[in-house]
């Protein structure tokens, strides 16, 4: 592999009948390493380190990593988008 750059990406959208519509991506961008490291998470959490981060998803702390996941940014951006 000579590019093991990757991201990992959360799609949420939310209608309601009379209200607003709103369709968000969160993004989280990073690297590939092999082998894994960590037993935390699950599918590709032992291969994935965030931009800025030297732990893998599988060797960081679960609240850290719900923090800067793509799901939570997702999450934040429909909460912008909604409120």
């Amino acid at each position: 592999l000579s590019d093991r750059r990757a991201y990992f990406a959360c799609a949420l959208a939310v209608a309601w009948p009379k209200g607003p519509v709103a369709a968000v991506q969160g993004e989280v961008h990073g690297r590939l390493v092999f082998p894994g490291r960590g037993s935390r998470g699950f599918g590709y959490d032992p291969i994935f380190v965030a931009d800025g981060e030297s732990l893998t998803f599988g060797e960081m702390d679960p609240v850290r990593k719900n923090a800067i996941s793509h799901r939570a940014r997702a999450f934040e951006a429909l909460k912008a988008a909604l409120f």
